[in-house]
């Protein structure tokens, strides 16, 4: 499968209902795919094409949201003939204290620090092969919310940061819910320790671990015996995704 290919393929295919938007989206991604880490103003070269790229996301018919849902499908075609998948969630912050833009975004973990949270769930294949990003999402604390962990206790797991662990889950399961001839394995940070994620599980197909239950005996009670060969090569490969703090013991 050409890769490559079949995301260009996705990307010139989404329609913003805007003829130059869709233009738009197609020439960035060509000229962004072989950036790497380097940053926008270094990979579009001139004024004008930096010009174009911040109308376009500046655009109020572009949303982060639609452009997730790109890759999200592309996932999900990538996965189609994969009988194992790993699904990885993990949150990263984005910091933009100092910057010009801090006084949009929120608090992080005290006051003067601004910035947001991205969550990201990624698929990967048994061989620890990236296949796509499944969804992504941003988190903006308030100012008001800090200092008040005492009170968020008694809240609904709803209105909790911390469900964001629950619903990408379970959003996880929906979507491969009638394919049973899959194994769908979501490993999760040791904050994804919460009640509701450790029941949460609907599928024999489907299931979970995080940090504090990645060991083989307690493997054994979440997920189906025949996994337990291919996470352990997964754990012990070389997958740049798969930050330390997930696979240590």
């Amino acid at each position: 499968m050409n890769t490559t290919c079949n995301l260009h393929t996705k990307i010139d295919n989404f329609n913003f209902r805007d003829k130059r938007l869709n233009t738009r989206l197609s020439t960035l991604y060509s000229q962004l795919k072989e950036a790497g880490e380097d940053s926008i103003s270094s990979t579009l070269c001139n004024a004008g094409q930096l010009k174009a790229y911040y109308r376009f996301i500046n655009n109020p018919k572009v949303r982060s949201t639609m452009l997730s849902t790109i890759f999200s499908d592309f996932s999900l075609d990538e996965v189609r003939d994969e009988s194992v998948i790993l699904a990885l969630q993990d949150t990263t912050e984005l910091d933009y204290t100092g910057s010009r833009s801090s006084s949009n975004v929120g608090c992080m973990e005290y006051l003067k620090r601004r910035g947001l949270y991205l969550h990201n769930h990624l698929i990967i294949n048994e061989l620890g092969i990236p296949l796509g990003l499944f969804s992504q999402r941003f988190i903006q604390r308030s100012d008001e919310s800090l200092g008040k962990s005492k009170e968020r206790i008694s809240l609904p797991i709803e209105e909790k940061e911390s469900y964001r662990w629950l619903d990408e889950f379970n959003l996880l399961q929906e979507k491969f819910a009638t394919q049973t001839e899959k194994t769908v394995i979501d490993i999760c940070d040791r904050e994804a320790d919460i009640s509701e994620l450790l029941s949460a599980r609907h599928y024999s197909h489907t299931g979970h671990v995080h940090k504090k239950f990645m060991c083989w005996s307690l493997c054994v009670r979440f997920l189906r015996n025949e996994l337990l060969h291919f996470l352990r090569s997964v754990i012990y490969a070389n997958i740049t995704l798969l930050r330390k703090r997930f696979i240590q013991f």
